[in-house]
């Protein structure tokens, strides 16, 4: 828990000096948006490429794949889908809700973004009701390249596994702390209007929503695999945190489930990487922060608030937070539970 909190305070201290270095240089920057987004997607490939190259890098790892690969890609496909179907149901009743309050008036609700041209519904900014074939292809283009990135990656850590050592340079997290360096500068960038925004009761239920969708998830996972219930709970309770959950699991007894739990984490953040700039550009925010788990307040908040407006930041790191530390309550417990 202490390293939970020393890793929230390194991720806020970046992005709340990149926003405080944004409001002072805000008149110089502006002029500057096409440069600061080439920046931004760089340092966003090159952290992509350099995860990549992690992973080819371990042998043992990918080895692994063979063993645990279908047990990980049900797990990872689940909970990642019930996270998502929670999350649009979540924007749907707020909607509704809001919709329904007597004198209410539309820009209220948690799915509710600054910048859009209809409030509340589905459609980003520019597009029609029936995109063509053209635009839906054009969705595809930043996964695309987030694909070919991250192959790269593995392509080099297989080939050259030495070329780099990645424990003895932090390679990752220096990437990382600079995107959210960037994300806090754009986040000055926009319209305070964001912010306010988590000072909203309705930001507490996102997180809320991608948890037991995730764990519903991992219950039908269950019946997949043929695994308990509790085991099924367990292993999507990491909800994204690879590092943590795969060894609670094996240290509680699992070896099987704690490696099949890992790698189920570490294809979730992979599906979220590649998912959140479709999401975003369908004008489904909620889904595209509900996705990446608990890392929507470090390896995706970059990417999450680069595609769905800056302004989200504040609820994608609360959402993250609130999940990390569900992690280290939830996974024991279910493991406790008899199966």
């Amino acid at each position: 828990m202490n390293n939970l909190w020393t890793s929230v305070l390194i991720i806020l201290s970046f992005a709340l000096l990149g926003y405080a270095a944004g409001r002072f240089f805000r008149p110089a920057l502006l002029k500057r948006n096409v440069v600061f987004a080439r920046i931004n997607s760089l340092v966003l490939w090159l952290l992509i490429a350099a995860m990549g190259y992690r992973l080819g890098s371990d042998h043992s790892l990918i080895a692994r794949l063979g063993e645990l690969g279908l047990t990980a890609l049900i797990l990872a496909v689940l909970t990642s889908g019930g996270s998502v179907l929670a999350a649009l149901g979540l924007g749907w009743f707020t909607r509704w809700a809001e919709s329904a309050r007597p004198g209410a008036s539309s820009g209220q609700g948690i799915e509710n973004q600054p910048g859009r041209e209809k409030p509340g519904t589905d459609e980003p900014p520019g597009q029609s009701n029936h995109p063509g074939a053209i635009n839906r292809l054009a969705l595809l283009k930043e996964p695309a390249v987030l694909i070919a990135v991250m192959g790269l990656g593995i392509l080099v850590g297989w080939i050259a596994p030495r070329l780099i050592d990645l424990e003895a340079t932090p390679i990752t997290e220096v990437l990382l702390y600079l995107l959210l360096f960037l994300a806090g500068l754009g986040m000055a960038l926009e319209s305070s209007g964001g912010v306010k925004r988590l000072l909203h009761v309705n930001t507490l239920l996102l997180p809320v929503a991608t948890a037991l969708g995730s764990l519903a998830g991992g219950g039908i996972a269950a019946l997949v695999l043929d695994l308990s219930l509790s085991r099924g709970l367990a292993a999507a309770a990491g909800f994204g945190w690879y590092s943590l959950s795969g060894v609670l699991i094996t240290d509680l007894g699992d070896a099987f489930l704690g490696n099949a739990a890992f790698l189920s984490n570490l294809l979730r953040e992979s599906l979220a990487l590649l998912s959140i700039p479709v999401l975003a550009a369908s004008g489904r925010s909620l889904a595209s922060i509900s996705i990446a788990g608990a890392t929507s307040m470090d390896v995706t908040l970059p990417m999450i608030s680069r595609y769905n407006g800056y302004q989200v930041m504040g609820l994608s790191m609360v959402h993250g937070v609130i999940l990390s530390i569900l992690v280290p309550v939830l996974v024991p417990l279910f493991m406790a539970l008899p199966g």
